[in-house]
């Protein structure tokens, strides 16, 4: 009489097991890639069943940093492992286990979308012997990528005088930023703007009136750029030119960061010809120059075609008629100020700030010890707050600040 009790109570406990499996699982990013490998004995080249794969170390700019992640993986009794989820990045992964020596393989650079393949060869040991660190070899070739697509570090874009992420990516082959009547925007191989997308961190920065992608993006919160030119994968919907995958820098639980970067551009000449706030522009000349008063003599085919019915400011309608002819030049000169941009150098100042967070904790409640584990979801990426201050810019013919 009680087995439908004991199935009932069975049946409960399995689904509050599988609720808290997904809320483990609710913290996994899109953004990352993959490692795996094989673990062998160095002498006989048998497997190593139950060997330990963990990454220890992040290398950011080259020099080592503790891993604040707890990712790894054990090898099976083949000898192979694979650690998912690993957001992209420069790592050191090591291989343990008893009666070896740990091997640690350094540079293992980790691509959005990609599969990092990582050997280990262990020799035997009775004692404890010192690590052996070997430099991981960049893939020359990389045979999981069937699509075309160009991966930019952010020790690139540091090296790039350019001040903006746009004017980065339209050095990159195939790809030219381009201003038309549908707006600013890339183009890939010809297409249109609107048939290239940008992702930061998975999310499509895509107007959906307009179509047209969001490209003003710091650059200081940049960990890696990825274009695709061709080949998408079936994830990637709603495209037929390109697509743009940005993925920002992760932060720490337990220290800040502050990323600051200051670009000078000296004095020199910002425009192509002459400078339309400055005397020697016809706009200055008609104005406020020589033909400020008499005006332009009819038939007189040296001024530009859109200043040859200028008669004068004594001709010149206003919305005060009080006014003589001084004072609507003077007024004039007041509301079209001059601006020397070619002797003024031009300061560009981006910066980042990521502070640790950390997620709510997510706990069950059970009846027996076994159900009583709480399952907590911690933070996977720290959010990092941008902010950028231009100083004095001019840098095309027709804008003014």
């Amino acid at each position: 009489m009680n087995h439908p009790t004991s199935l009932t109570t069975l049946i409960s406990r399995f689904a509050r097991i599988l609720l808290q499996l997904c809320l483990c699982t609710s913290t996994l990013f899109a953004a990352s890639g993959k490692i795996t490998g094989r673990v062998i004995d160095r002498q006989t080249g048998e497997p190593l069943p139950g060997a330990n794969v963990v990454i220890t170390y992040v290398l950011p700019d080259g020099s080592e940093a503790p891993f604040d992640r707890r990712m790894g993986s054990s090898t099976d009794p083949d000898g192979y492992f694979f650690i998912l989820n690993v957001p992209p990045g420069t790592y050191a992964v090591k291989a343990s286990m008893i009666g070896y020596s740990s091997v640690i393989q350094k540079s293992v650079r980790v691509d959005l979308d990609r599969t990092v393949t990582v050997d280990f060869e262990l020799t035997p040991s009775e004692i404890q012997m010192e690590q052996v660190v070997i430099e991981a070899r960049q893939e020359v070739i990389k045979p999981d990528v069937a699509g075309t697509q160009e991966v930019i570090m952010t020790s690139r874009l540091e090296q790039m005088p350019v001040t903006r992420l746009d004017e980065f990516v339209n050095r990159v082959k195939g790809v030219e930023l381009v201003s038309s009547a549908e707006g600013n925007g890339l183009s890939v191989r010809g297409g249109a703007i609107r048939e290239t997308d940008v992702r930061l961190d998975g999310i499509s920065l895509q107007d959906p009136r307009s179509e047209n992608s969001y490209l003003a993006l710091n650059s200081t919160t940049v960990e890696e750029i990825q274009i695709l030119t061709g080949g998408f994968q079936a994830k990637y919907g709603g495209i037929r030119s390109g697509l743009l995958n940005v993925v920002t820098k992760d932060g720490s639980r337990d220290r800040y960061t502050l990323a600051l970067k200051v670009d000078m551009a000296p004095a020199q000449q910002k425009f192509f010809g002459t400078n339309p706030w400055s005397s020697e522009s016809w706009i200055y000349r008609i104005f406020a120059g020589e033909y400020a008063m008499s005006g332009v003599t009819p038939g007189d085919t040296t001024v530009p075609i859109k200043f040859r019915n200028f008669r004068g400011w004594a001709y010149r309608f206003t919305q005060d008629r009080r006014l003589d002819s001084l004072q609507k030049l003077e007024l004039w000169k007041r509301q079209h100020p001059q601006y020397d941009f070619g002797n003024r150098p031009i300061y560009t100042l981006k910066g980042a700030s990521r502070v640790p967070f950390r997620a709510p904790t997510f706990h069950s409640s059970a009846s027996t010890p076994d159900e009583q584990r709480s399952c907590s979801a911690l933070s996977t990426r720290t959010p990092s707050w941008h902010f950028r201050s231009v100083l004095a810019t001019a840098t095309r013919t027709g804008t003014r600040n």
